[in-house]
């Protein structure tokens, strides 16, 4: 297999140059020397170019020495000389002008792929946008649900809290009610102890002056 690609190597290089592969020029001339070479046109094509073959009616001049100066293979010396002698201008330029029409027609559709290839990407183009832009959407829309049930989670939390009763110890002044209340307990304790002893010191002492009256008498 190696062997074999070095040999189409080989047959792509012609004298240190490579073979011209679907030639195309604007100049007329040049591309009816092309298809008067034909089936060796890819091969010669720039030689013939570059030793003033420029013209069909320059070529048609060559003789198999020209041919070789030029560098052209003896097969393909006789290939060319048989088109020369039997060359009729008529017939070049109907076929001439059926390739000229075969190119034109594969440059259209050429043209018409490349715009269809186009078309395809820019339409694919349109719908990974148009896509981006729903997978963005719906990525707000979850964000933006989540917000809302984070916080009526937390409305809820605050609603459940004000209704549920509240410990003993959720009431901090309730402790201080009731100290107030034993020191108020402490307090008529105390007033009502003062006045029973004040009250039996005002009886004993009725009774010391009723006593001492009566050592008078």
């Amino acid at each position: 297999n190696a062997n074999d690609d070095d040999n189409d190597d080989d047959d792509d290089v012609v004298d240190g140059g490579h073979k011209t592969v679907g030639f195309e020029s604007s100049n007329t001339d040049e591309m009816k020397v092309y298809d008067f070479l034909d089936e060796v046109a890819d091969e010669y094509i720039v030689k013939f170019l570059q030793n003033g073959g420029t013209k069909l009616s320059f070529v048609l001049l060559c003789d198999e020495a020209l041919l070789a100066q030029i560098g052209v293979k003896p097969v393909h010396r006789r290939y060319i000389l048989r088109k020369i002698e039997t060359f009729d201008a008529q017939q070049f330029e109907t076929m001439y002008a059926a390739k000229c029409k075969q190119r034109q027609q594969d440059a259209d559709d050429k043209e018409q792929q490349r715009l269809q290839l186009e078309k395809e990407k820019a339409e694919k183009e349109k719908e990974k946008q148009a896509q981006q832009q729903e997978e963005e959407k719906q990525k707000e829309q979850a964000e933006q649900a989540v917000a809302a049930t984070a916080a009526a989670a937390a409305v809820d939390y605050e609603l459940k809290q004000d209704r549920s009763p509240r410990s003993f110890n959720e009431y901090p002044s309730s402790s201080h009610d009731e100290e107030d209340d034993d020191a108020l307990l402490d307090v008529g304790h105390t007033t009502k102890g003062g006045d029973a002893d004040s009250g039996g010191a005002a009886a004993g002492g009725g009774d010391v002056g009723v006593g001492a009256g009566d050592d008078d008498d």
